[in-house]
């Protein structure tokens, strides 16, 4: 039997998430990062997320097309970041499937390095889940 260890501590924190289509502009004023709720919801990170919001708002700025900024994250970012909030319910859901799939089904455990490396963004592993993929559209994005 497996010796018992004891939790001394734990840490939770909110993580902000946009809401779908929640404003991030107004006017000439561009949220981005942690500021505009572009946080992935599984793993909780954001970094790469206020590298890619800012990019957009520098590229709006320099071509002085303000009104693209929120359009753009929409269609860029957002379509990942709630994909990947429908996959974090699942995980909430099914913890141990999701453990034990990852454990023993080798392809499984190499997805998730590829996400967890940034070589694969959520909406690839939907595209290769095929028909599985749908049942991504069951589950709530929270949003």
């Amino acid at each position: 039997m497996p010796e018992r260890v004891r939790v001394r501590k734990t840490y939770g924190y909110v993580l902000p998430l946009r809401r779908r289509n929640a404003p991030i502009q107004k006017g000439r004023a561009f949220l981005i990062g942690d500021a505009a709720g572009l946080v992935e919801a599984w793993t909780g990170e954001g970094i790469y997320y206020a590298v890619c919001s800012g990019q957009i708002a520098a590229h709006a700025i320099a071509s002085n097309a303000h009104t693209q900024y929120e359009r753009r994250v929409d269609a860029e970012l957002m379509p990942d970041l709630l994909i990947a909030r429908q996959y974090a319910a699942l995980y909430r859901w099914l913890p141990r499937m999701c453990y034990l799939s990852e454990l023993h089904v080798p392809r499984a455990w190499r997805t998730l390095c590829n996400v967890l490396r940034g070589e694969y963004q959520f909406r690839h592993i939907r595209r290769r889940l095929g028909l599985l993929g749908i049942i991504g559209d069951l589950l709530p994005s929270y949003a």
